[in-house]
């Protein structure tokens, strides 16, 4: 059986994708040992994922990917960027790679990655659809069925922080894949 995760994109991040004018597929997802770019050893291939970020106390659904393969980074350098692994540092890739591959967009490795989520099925990229403020109090993550709990912090409608998305990649519970499914309708 297949779950539906969600991981947390920052608004730099995100800025910096815009800027780039990265409107996607999205094609690929990193993963990490830091709360910067949390693990993705919980998800398998059928899994779907949802980059999220949250604005102004909105929920945002950035698109949505079904995991087709887990790889490692130097099969990820070699068989999707035709790159040598040893031509990167030892190490995090430094903000300089993504500035010096701006045509890559969010497909540029950043930080201390440890797996690569390849996709297929990816949507473009939208930045201006959120959930719903009365369908944010149905959403639930957890790590089994029956185990999950609502998002902390939501205050009329709104997240006035982003403590339960924040270092995790979470596995939503099933009404919560349909609502983030219906937020990339549209896309």
């Amino acid at each position: 059986m297949s779950n539906a995760y969600v991981t947390l994109w920052t608004k730099a991040r995100c800025g910096w994708l815009r800027r780039v004018r990265d409107r996607g597929p999205l094609r690929v997802i990193f993963g990490g040992p830091h709360t910067s770019l949390p693990s993705l050893a919980n998800l398998r291939v059928g899994d779907t994922i949802f980059p999220v970020w949250v604005r102004d106390g909105q929920l945002g659904v950035i698109a949505r990917m079904q995991i087709g393969q887990l790889i490692t980074l130097s099969e990820y350098l070699r068989e999707h960027l035709h790159m040598e692994p040893a031509r990167l540092p030892r190490g995090p890739i430094g903000p300089e790679f993504p500035e010096q591959h701006p045509e890559l967009g969010h497909r540029a490795p950043l930080g201390c990655i440890e797996q690569v989520a390849i996709g297929f099925e990816g949507t473009p990229f939208n930045y201006e659809q959120s959930v719903s403020p009365q369908d944010l109090p149905l959403l639930r993550f957890g790590p089994k069925p029956g185990k999950e709990k609502p998002l902390t912090g939501l205050k009329d409608g709104r997240l006035s922080n982003v403590y339960s998305l924040h270092g995790h990649v979470r596995r939503a519970c099933e009404q919560t894949s349909e609502i983030l499914a219906a937020a990339c309708a549209n896309f």
